[in-house]
C-alpha cells in the first residue's frame, strides 16, 4: 500500500485482505452500477482510496449481503482511484495522459463497439447512466478534467455532441468541500469553515460571492441553491457546533448503522450527511433500476432533488441565508443581462462602422476604374 508514479484502481471488495481488490487498469470495464471514488491530492494509497468507498458505501447505506435489500456488492462496484505522484509536493494528480488513457479505457467502451463504432444513441445514454462519482477536495477537478476529455473524444469518434451532452447528464456527481465544481449534475457541499478553500469550489459564482460577504462570517446556518442549472450546492456555517476547519470528509462519515460517526457536538453535519447519501442513493437506484430494465428511466432532475434535499435539510435551513443567495443570485443575472447588452452594442457599432467603410470602399473602386488592375 505505498505510493505509485501511475495511478492505479482498486474495487472495495468485502471478502479481501483490507476489504480492497487491487484492480487492472486496462482490464477492468464497467458491467454494472459504478461509483468512481476520488479523494483529494493526499489519495496515494490504496488505504486512502479504500476509505474514500467506505465513506460512499455507508452514506447510501449499503448492505454487506446480498439479501434483497439496496445496493449489495452484487448490485454496484464502488471504485477507488489511487492518485500517482507527479509533483515535487508529492501530491497525488492525474496527468493529462492519465486522463485520456482513464477515459479511454472505462468510458468509451460506452459508446462504441469492438470495432470503434458509435453505438445507437439509446444504448449510450443507458450505458452512461450506470456511472455515479463521489469526490472530496482536488478529486472534484479531476472528475471535472475527466468529463471534459470524454466530451472531446466522444466527438472525435464522430458521436453528435447532443447525445455526448446528453450521455455526461446521465452521469451525478456528490461532492464534499469541492476545489472545483463538476459542470455535468452534482450535488456539492461547501463547508464555511474551509481553510484550503475559503472561497468555496472554482467556477461556482454565487457561493464565492456569498463566502467573501461579511454576512458568511457573521451567521449560522444551511442553505441549498441551484448554482446553476446542472449544479446543487449546500454551504453550511457549522458540520459541528465548535470547530475550526471543516475540509476533512470525515465529517460525513456514517457507520454500517446509518448513524453519523463524528457526532460529538454535531451541528448540522448529521442533516448534510443524509442530503449526501440521499443524491448518491437515488443516483445508484436510478442504474440499478436501468439495468434491470429493458426500458430506460433518467436520471432525477436536478428540481427534484433538490426538492427532496430541501425536505431532509428542512430544520437546518437559514432564511437569512436564503435571502442573501436569492440577492446574490438577482444582482450576477443583471449584471449579466447589463453585459450582454453593452456586447451586443459594441458588436452593432462595430458593424455600422465596418458597413459604412465597406461602401466607402465600393465606392471608390466604382469611381476608379482604371485601378481594377
Amino acid at each position: 500500500m505505498g505510493r505509485y508514479e501511475h495511478f492505479t484502481i482498486g474495487k472495495r471488495n468485502l471478502k479481501c485482505d483490507n476489504n480492497w481488490q487491487e484492480l487492472s487498469c486496462n482490464e477492468f470495464k464497467i458491467s454494472k452500477p459504478t461509483v468512481f471514488c476520488f479523494g483529494g491530492n493526499s489519495t496515494i494509497s490504496a488505504k486512502t482510496a479504500n476509505g474514500m468507498c467506505k465513506i460512499a458505501q455507508n452514506l447510501i447505506g449499503f448492505k454487506q449481503q446480498a439479501t434483497g435489500e439496496f445496493a449489495t456488492e452484487e448490485d454496484v462496484d464502488f471504485i477507488g482511484v489511487v492518485l500517482g505522484v507527479n509533483s515535487i509536493a508529492g501530491d497525488g494528480a492525474l496527468t493529462q495522459e492519465e486522463k485520456t488513457e482513464f477515459v479511454q479505457n472505462y468510458f468509451l467502451p460506452l459508446c462504441v463497439n469492438e470495432n470503434g463504432v458509435p453505438l445507437p444513441k439509446e444504448q449510450i445514454l443507458k450505458n452512461f447512466n450506470q456511472i455515479t462519482f463521489f469526490s472530496h477536495c482536488y478529486g472534484s477537478n479531476e472528475i471535472s478534467d475527466l468529463l471534459q476529455e470524454t466530451f472531446h473524444q466522444m466527438s472525435a469518434l464522430g458521436i453528435n455532441k447532443n447525445t455526448a451532452n446528453e450521455a455526461l447528464n446521465e452521469m451525478f456527481t456528490v461532492s464534499y468541500a469541492p476545489f472545483k465544481k463538476c459542470g455535468y449534475p452534482s450535488l456539492q457541499v461547501i463547508p464555511m469553515k474551509d481553510i484550503f478553500l475559503e472561497n468555496g469550489p472554482q467556477n461556482s459564482p454565487v457561493s464565492k460571492q456569498f463566502l467573501e460577504s461579511d454576512f458568511a462570517t457573521n451567521s449560522n446556518g444551511t442553505v441549498v441553491y441551484k448554482e446553476d442549472s446542472s449544479t446543487i450546492s449546500i454551504l453550511t456555517s457549522n458540520m459541528l457546533q465548535e470547530s475550526m476547519d471543516e475540509h476533512s470528509v470525515d465529517l460525513i462519515r456514517r457507520d454500517e448503522n446509518w448513524k453519523l460517526i463524528n457526532d460529538d457536538g454535531v451541528e448540522y453535519g448529521d442533516e448534510i450527511s443524509k442530503a449526501m447519501g440521499y443524491a448518491l442513493a437515488g443516483s445508484i437506484a436510478n442504474s440499478i433500476q436501468n439495468q434491470n430494465s429493458t426500458t430506460f428511466t433518467p436520471k432525477p432532475t436536478i428540481n427534484a432533488i433538490l426538492e427532496d434535499v430541501k425536505d431532509i435539510l428542512v430544520e437546518a435551513q437559514s432564511s437569512e441565508f436564503e435571502n442573501i443567495i436569492e440577492k446574490i443570485k438577482s444582482e450576477q443575472a443583471n449584471s449579466a443581462v447589463q453585459q450582454a447588452t453593452t456586447s451586443s452594442s459594441t458588436v452593432t457599432a462595430g458593424q455600422t462602422e465596418g458597413n459604412i467603410l465597406e461602401q466607402q470602399n465600393i465606392a471608390t473602386y466604382i469611381q476608379s476604374p482604371s485601378q481594377q488592375n
